[in-house]
């Protein structure tokens, strides 16, 4: 793990954050990790997916995650289909493009809204609203701009990878909020490393398309298989969106290496629970 990021252990619940996001006055985000919930069986301990088992446990997660990071009152989550789409969040209690996910408030004010449509990435200006991405070997990115002050919370597998989920991210941060890429602060979290993401030849080809570039990022392996970098493979979109790359923090954690710590889609063969990118302003 590099020096930019560091784990926080606030009343057993252990999160991953990054120092430039907390010096940027991002200080509410965080990337999640295994520990801390209430989660049983293949699902244990954090499981933050309310469609894998009883949402008022996952609702007890948040809440426990929430009071760590020191998030509150309202989270927006991602509707992720592997696409490029980036939604913007306004207010979510009014707007027809959100719809409220149902659960047992045991008394915290805690509200949970997720996008109607197609979103792997979604970009806010406003203050009090969390938002948030789900992962278990794909890419998790946190951009943050400390001028206009907004944020975006971005899944990028490899699809949306190929697609260049970031440089949407950053075009969108531009056109809501006029955000300029130089400004932006990314940090890039735990994905499935290249010592462990074996694809095949179908990936290797969607990523060559976007860029001849992209063909750096790919390893041999045998029978005619490849090991690909993720984690530098977005580095390299969001470089190509104009971040700094002084401003662009990879974890270099690799979930499928970690998978005590981590949920891994493909180390558990997909008996797992979702961990989540959650940043609020």
């Amino acid at each position: 793990m590099t020096d930019s990021f560091y784990f926080d252990n606030t009343g057993g619940v252990v999160t991953l954050r990054c120092r430039a996001l907390d010096s940027a006055g991002f200080g509410r985000h965080c990337f999640t990790t295994r520990i801390g919930g209430i989660s049983t069986g293949h699902l244990a301990y954090t499981n933050l997916s309310f469609s894998r088992e009883d949402k008022n446990t996952v609702y007890e997660n948040y809440r426990r995650v929430f009071d760590a990071v020191g998030i509150k009152p309202t989270a927006v989550l991602s509707n992720q289909q592997h696409t490029d789409i980036v939604a913007q969040v306004t207010e979510p209690e009014s707007s027809e493009n959100f719809t409220p996910v149902e659960t047992a408030d045991a008394g915290t004010g805690l509200r949970f809204f997720v996008s109607r449509t197609a979103a792997d990435g979604l970009v806010t200006d406003r203050s009090g609203i969390c938002l948030v991405t789900f992962v278990a070997d794909c890419v998790p990115i946190i951009i943050a701009d400390p001028v206009r002050r907004a944020a975006a919370c971005v899944h990028s597998g490899w699809r949306s990878t190929a697609l260049g989920i970031g440089d949407a991210a950053v075009r969108k941060m531009q056109a809501c909020f006029g955000s300029r890429p130089e400004d932006l602060i990314a940090a890039v979290g735990p994905c499935i490393g290249p010592c462990c993401y074996e694809v095949g030849s179908d990936v290797y080809d969607a990523f060559a398309a976007r860029s001849e570039l992209m063909r750096g990022f790919f390893a041999p392996a045998h029978g005619g298989k490849y090991m690909l970098d993720m984690g530098a493979a977005n580095r390299f979109v969001l470089i190509s969106a104009g971040l700094r790359p002084e401003n662009i923090h990879v974890s270099g954690q690799c979930t499928c290496h970690n998978s005590e710590l981590y949920y891994s889609h493909r180390a558990t063969k997909g008996k797992r629970g979702n961990m989540a990118a959650m940043i609020q302003i």
